[in-house]
């Protein structure tokens, strides 16, 4: 699906830096994504090396770091064209966050899949970076606020 999204992108000539809607919803999109892979990886470590969840996993983790690229950029050009926002703010460091988990996960996923880690060592990875989102979420409900004027 994430492919075939991809594929309506260049097909339909929507640009994410341009249409807001559209960028709320890429979003939405990579997080849900992002969500399906940790909890995909909590259902391997039950059920042992599945060799296609695995490359299944590898595969969506990879499409999505591209993904995020698009998104990254359609914040960045946002930032840069319309100016800082607190809305802009808090987007472009979730999506840097998610990049940032994205890269790590699908490293381990590949190691993985070299044998030369564990499930339990992609999982572990995963899961500590979850307090980090609680940390950014923290900052952003509390701090972006005071920081823009409550703008």
């Amino acid at each position: 699906m994430l492919f075939l999204f991809l594929i309506g992108i260049i097909v339909t000539g929507k640009n994410p830096s341009k249409d807001r809607e559209f960028l709320l919803i890429f979003n939405a999109l990579l997080i849900g994504v992002m969500a399906l892979i940790i909890f995909s990886l909590s259902e391997m470590t039950k059920k042992g090396k599945q060799v296609l969840q695995l490359y299944t996993l590898l595969v969506l983790s990879s499409i999505t770091i591209l993904l995020n690229c698009i998104a990254l950029y359609a914040i960045v050009f946002r930032l840069v064209e319309y100016g800082f926002s607190a809305n802009r703010v808090a987007v472009v460091g979730a999506d840097l966050l998610i990049f940032t988990h994205l890269i790590l996960v699908t490293r381990k996923l590949f190691l993985f899949s070299k044998s030369s880690i564990n499930v339990n060592d992609v999982e572990e990875t995963a899961g500590k970076f979850l307090p980090v989102y609680f940390i950014w979420t923290a900052f952003v409900v509390f701090l972006i606020p005071l920081i823009f004027g409550f703008k």
